[in-house]
């Protein structure tokens, strides 16, 4: 794999720069220090044309002012936080409001907004950031390593490596938004599989009401919400009963691997491209967005994410899974996405 700087500029008089990683093939991804995000990934198709596949802005100074996360890593905690308040060691932690009363992906305080140092070795990225003790109303000085790598095969590959000084909940993601056709799309025309038996079900603001669903709900018939076989995203749309959200802001628990702690969590193909991209992760499930609400550059469903990460709102759900790590302990997950022709 080789590594070049592509772009760069100023923030803060401090410097953003653009990577690109491209492997043997001609593919690459590119990535930036700001907010440790993956910016393109250009990726043939089935007759072998490079095409961006995600989400991107023109240049790195739009990125400075994104509303919608896009490419960037999510944290502390992604997803949504009840009454933006959590409770660690019997104390009360009251965290920054962005998202009506509740806090969603760190706040205003989140690591998407942060410049990131870095080091290029030969195969890989790595970001690295601090984030202070009571940062965004969360304990604890947090040390941040975000790693980007790509492989031969196609595969962009991030790991995470966390450490605090005091017990604090940690859960981070990348926040991809994937449009496999290469042009500017409803990318609900998508079919979409995860490998998942049950969901979280959220209230109209997108809170866990506690309960933990099965996909097959409603026994033979689909809800929508069903996609343990291939379901036309766009299709499963019309068959859900929401009121707050047209498309998807979903939940699934991916089912436990007997042999490895990496498990698939879903695949998302598209045919105009004969691109399949599966999506592999230590972590315990997956957030499905259609982008409903993406404005500015982009078009609301031109990409949807699949966040891998922890069960929202675990800080505040005994039973929900989640992680607290402790003073010494580090935490490690990883996110693989893997483009291949179908």
């Amino acid at each position: 794999m080789k590594v070049s700087i592509q772009n760069s500029t100023l923030l803060d008089n401090r410097e953003v720069l653009l990577f690109r990683l491209k492997n043997s093939c001609g593919a690459y991804i590119e990535i930036t220090n700001y907010g440790a995000t993956l910016v393109s990934a250009v990726i043939p198709d089935y007759q072998g044309e490079l095409q961006n596949r995600i989400l991107g802005y023109k240049n790195l100074e739009a990125y400075f002012a994104d509303e919608y996360y896009i490419g960037t890593t999510i944290g502390r905690i992604a997803n949504r936080i009840s009454n933006a308040k959590l409770t660690v060691n019997g104390e009360i932690y009251h965290l920054e409001k962005n998202d009506g009363k509740n806090s969603n992906h760190g706040g205003f305080s989140g690591l998407n907004k942060k410049i990131f140092d870095y080091e290029v070795s030969e195969d890989k990225v790595v970001f690295s950031t601090v984030s202070q003790d009571g940062e965004g109303g969360y304990p604890g000085n947090l040390d941040v390593r975000v790693s980007y790598s790509f492989t031969d095969d196609n595969e962009v590959i991030i790991d995470y490596e966390v450490k605090s000084d005091k017990l604090t909940p940690v859960s981070l993601t990348n926040h991809t938004y994937f449009n496999l056709s290469g042009k500017q799309s409803n990318a609900t025309s998508h079919f979409l599989k995860v490998f998942a038996e049950e969901r979280l079900e959220f209230d109209e603001n997108f809170i866990p009401t506690g309960k933990i669903l099965p996909l097959n709900l409603n026994g033979s018939l689909n809800d929508g919400f069903d996609f343990r076989k291939f379901q036309q995203i766009s299709n499963n749309m019309l068959l859900k009963n929401e009121k707050n959200i047209k498309g998807f802001n979903t939940y699934f628990i991916t089912k436990e691997s007997p042999t490895s702690d990496l498990k698939k969590t879903a695949e998302l193909k598209e045919e105009s491209s004969g691109i399949l991209l599966e999506v592999k992760t230590t972590m315990p499930g997956v957030q499905f967005y259609t982008g409903d609400y993406l404005g500015d550059d982009f078009l609301p469903f031109e990409g949807v994410c699949l966040e891998a990460q922890y069960f929202t709102d675990f800080v505040n759900r005994r039973n929900f899974i989640g992680s607290f790590i402790e003073k010494g302990r580090i935490w490690k997950e990883q996110i693989i996405y893997h483009f291949k022709n179908c």
